[in-house]
């Protein structure tokens, strides 16, 4: 193959502003936990094809360092994510086999464990 065998688009402004990258509109979502840090306490963030998606900008807005705890469809715990106060990840993706994702504080905790996550905004 020769290089000439591609459609070449000219340029013809070099000054254009770069085009926006194509995206959606999202808006806060806050999740609170109570405290302390127990099984029965925590909330269900993500369940089924929901935690294929993520999570998108998860940021720790409590007192308590957060756990994002994965589990299988049997409910058996595979794995956990941390986040300290104040802390921020731009996206949490989750194990293939996950099923229901939980979010809770430590256990000596007695604080507040408020999670903040970006959600697609739906007018």
């Amino acid at each position: 193959m020769q290089g000439d065998e591609f459609v070449r688009f000219p340029l013809t402004d070099l000054g254009q502003e770069p085009a926006e990258p194509l995206g959606y509109p999202t808006v806060a979502t806050r999740v609170e936990a109570p405290c302390p840090g127990r099984f029965e306490n925590t909330v269900v963030l993500l369940r089924g094809r929901e935690v294929l998606e993520g999570l998108k900008k998860p940021r720790n807005i409590g007192s308590c360092t957060i756990h994002i705890a994965c589990y299988d469809s049997t409910g058996t715990f595979i794995g956990t994510y941390h986040l300290a106060p104040g802390e921020e990840i731009s996206f949490l993706m989750f194990p293939g086999n996950t099923a229901v994702v939980r979010m809770g504080c430590h256990q000596s905790c007695t604080g507040t464990a408020i999670l903040e996550y970006q959600t697609p905004y739906i007018a």
